[in-house]
């Protein structure tokens, strides 16, 4: 096995640990992926998914136990007040921006000016502004309702569908056709949106959790998690996180790079839940 330095660094983490870990509740309705092996004095190695593992060296546990180890992914949040705001707040720009174009796409409000023969283009921006707002909502709710991993897909899709408004306007409805005091304020409204929608994004955290169990277990040797260096970016600050979507302390937390087999090996010493940032 290749080491790449010669001492094992300490990589500061923000290391998210769930201080709730697996008890024998959890234990008992394990998901698929998950393996549970007896472990004794002569070490072992254990499953962890992701193609990852739980190596336990000889002399590390004093006594067999029944080890679990497991893995998923999630999306976690750091800020759910700035969340909500910024959610908020591109709706009520979409709002705007709806009534500003619907408004515009109208015939009778434009009975011989110029946006009479680009209703149908401006009746497609509607369309699309509304799609926008109808993510942006499904989001707002995912988010009330705790599920962060939806609430980042809807986030990501008002994103790209405001992608598709920004083309649509550059494409065919420049400012020779739908003027340019309506292109540069529908444009404006874009910017309003895309500046809320990706700070909201930016406040979403995916990563790969991994559940070893069971709890209150340590050893006296340091068990190794062994993850591929392509699952998670072991580059950047990982945080440590607690149930109440609070950002804890730093931590350092010693570990090793296997060049040979493209894993990063990380030294455990007791069980907890343990969130990585997803590559």
């Amino acid at each position: 096995m290749l080491i790449q330095n010669t001492h094992l660094p300490k990589l500061i983490f923000c290391i998210a640990i769930a201080f709730l870990v697996l008890g024998l509740s959890v234990i008992s309705t394990i998901p698929a992926q998950a393996e549970q092996k007896l472990v004794g004095h002569e070490g072992g190695e254990v499953y962890a998914g992701n193609n990852s593992h739980l190596t336990i060296p000889s002399g590390a546990l004093t006594n067999q136990t029944l080890i679990t180890a497991d893995s998923l992914e999630e999306v976690i949040t750091t800020d759910d007040e700035t969340i909500l705001t910024g959610l908020n707040t591109a709706l009520s720009r979409l709002d705007s921006q709806y009534a500003y174009i619907n408004g515009l796409s109208t015939v009778v409000n434009n009975p011989s000016g110029e946006w009479a023969n680009y209703v149908y283009k401006l009746s497609k921006l509607v369309a699309e502004s509304l799609i926008i707002k109808s993510k942006g909502i499904l989001a707002l709710t995912s988010h009330n309702l705790d599920d962060d991993e939806d609430a980042l897909v809807y986030t990501r899709a008002a994103l790209d569908k405001l992608d598709v408004l920004d083309a649509d306007l550059d494409s065919g409805l420049a400012t020779g056709k739908i003027g340019s005091v309506a292109y540069n304020k529908i444009k404006a409204y874009n910017n309003d949106i895309r500046a809320a929608l990706e700070l909201v994004e930016s406040l979403h955290y995916e990563v790969v959790v991994f559940e070893l169990g069971p709890e209150g277990t340590t050893f006296l040797v340091p068990a190794e998690l062994v993850i591929p260096w392509d699952v998670i970016d072991y580059s950047d600050g990982l945080f440590w996180y607690s149930g109440d979507g609070e950002v804890i302390d730093l931590i350092e937390m010693e570990y090793f790079i296997d060049d040979v087999n493209q894993t990063v090996n990380f030294l455990i010493e007791h069980f907890s839940e343990y969130y990585y940032p997803r590559r």
